[in-house]
């Protein structure tokens, strides 16, 4: 699925790995949580998920959230 913010590569039971977009929050701002970020806008389509690991807000690329605790 395409969207601006990012584009969902895989997903599975266990894994979410998207593309992100440059200008684009992995996480939410700890100043301004109603910045738009990669983890709220996926929570909203697949419930609670987990950080794996975070990209700066200027750099794309690829990140990957787990969907449970155990892959976690």
């Amino acid at each position: 699925m395409k969207h601006s913010l990012y584009n969902l590569i895989y997903s599975d039971n266990d894994i979410i790995v998207v593309d992100k977009a440059s200008g684009v929050l992995t996480i939410p701002d700890r100043f301004d949580k109603s910045l738009p970020n990669l983890r709220s806008l996926l929570e909203q389509r697949f419930g609670r998920i987990y950080v794996v690991h975070r990209l700066d807000k200027e750099t794309s690329g690829i990140v990957v959230f787990a969907r449970n605790p155990e892959t976690h």
